[in-house]
């Protein structure tokens, strides 16, 4: 056996089994909610002159979330691959060690304003239908400020962490590289300003 590569025992393939199987168990439950809330969230965000377009634009939310999934594995995991195992490391830890600055701004910001009802967004126009428009953006407020800290700060350990834990695995770089790829999609559900996008981010983590 190549010595870059990690023998798995019977209990941790078992425990590896069952730690997929609770996720897929979460995934479909994810599904069934959303499924069950379609109708809401079409007359909610949606054409309320023409249903047919309102289911089709749930639906086809539904689809960019599920679909951007193994798109961005793909993507992360090939550049993984491709930058290699130094590379990959100073990447994603100065990232999210940058990542943890601005996060700390904000919260310091956010502080010294002490107005519990300030917030900060910006959006642009992601699709327009004629009757029908989505924006796209970030919206920050006192509790996106907080969490912003607390998926920054856990992340950047998560990232150290896992320089030793993985240390002389094969997938080395293409863990780091599906790590960050988690991460922001963390980060898009915290500062995503409409439930339509905070759902795509949702879709991302999964």
């Amino acid at each position: 056996m190549n010595g870059m590569e990690r023998e798995i025992s019977a209990s941790q393939m078992r425990l590896v089994i069952a730690a997929s199987s609770a996720g897929t168990v979460f995934e479909w439950y994810d599904f069934f909610i959303y499924g069950t809330l379609a109708v809401i969230i079409g007359e909610s965000f949606f054409p309320a002159d023409n249903v047919t377009l309102q289911t089709l634009l749930v639906w086809a939310g539904f689809a960019v979330g599920f679909c951007f999934r193994p798109l961005g594995a793909m993507l992360f995991g090939y550049l993984g691959d491709r930058l290699g195992r130094k590379y990959t490391f100073l990447v994603t830890v100065t990232l999210m060690g940058v990542a943890l600055v601005q996060a700390l701004r904000i919260f310091i910001a956010f502080w010294q304003i002490g107005d519990p009802t300030y917030r900060v967004e910006r959006a642009f126009t992601w699709l327009d239908l004629g009757g029908f428009r989505l924006d796209a953006g970030i919206l920050v407020d006192g509790m996106t400020a907080v969490m912003l800290m607390v998926v920054c700060l856990v992340s950047f350990l998560v990232h150290l962490y896992s320089t030793g834990y993985m240390h002389g695995d094969r997938r080395y770089e293409r863990f780091f590289a599906f790590l960050g790829f988690f991460t922001f999609s963390m980060l898009g559900i915290v500062l995503a300003n409409n439930l339509f996008f905070l759902y795509v981010f949702w879709e991302l983590v999964g």
